[in-house]
């Protein structure tokens, strides 16, 4: 076993489970080496993904003649959070 992996007990099934971390990201691993994901994590990573892309829906909603750029915007520069502002501003304006 990896120094990166622990070995945990499910909860009161008495099966191994491995906690894996792999680039930051966790996965529980039954005993058959499939991966669970909780519905909480799918709820934030829903959410995370909508609300990123709220300048682009705002744009597309309102039909802005420049919905394609701020689309293009949102998408590259985004993640700087300067650049989802400016694409924010630039679609409620």
């Amino acid at each position: 076993m990896s120094p990166a992996a622990t070995i945990r007990r499910g909860p009161g099934d008495g099966r191994q489970r491995h906690q894996v971390w792999d680039l930051k990201w966790c996965y529980y691993l039954d005993s058959s080496g499939e991966a669970m994901t909780t519905a909480i994590e799918m709820i934030y990573g829903t959410a995370f993904v909508m609300l990123y892309v709220t300048p682009s829906i705002v744009a597309f909603y309102r039909a802005k003649p420049s919905r394609f750029g701020i689309a293009f915007l949102n998408l590259i520069a985004g993640w700087t959070m300067i650049g989802w502002i400016a694409a924010f501003i630039w679609a409620c304006v």
